[in-house]
């Protein structure tokens, strides 16, 4: 657990398959059950970019809302 702990620290990137690779480098044959139990159990998770749902899209998708101020017609 503590080699896995440091490869953590130097490779904060990389999931489960990875650190099977690095365990199987060292010479460890294990399971990705069993390193994604060790990694969770140590509360390690792999760092990504999250989407980022406050940009807007391409400006050739986005159209104006024609109903803006329609009223319509009431339904009494």
């Amino acid at each position: 657990m503590r080699q896995i702990d440091e490869h953590y620290l130097d490779h904060p990137t990389e999931g489960v398959l990875r650190a099977q690779d690095f365990l199987f480098a060292l010479g460890f044959v294990v399971n990705h059950k069993r390193v994604r139990r060790l990694l969770r159990l140590m509360g390690l998770r792999a760092i990504y970019p999250k989407r980022n749902l406050s940009k807007l899209g391409l400006s050739k998708y986005i159209r104006p809302y024609l109903l803006k101020g329609f009223k319509g017609h009431d339904r009494n």
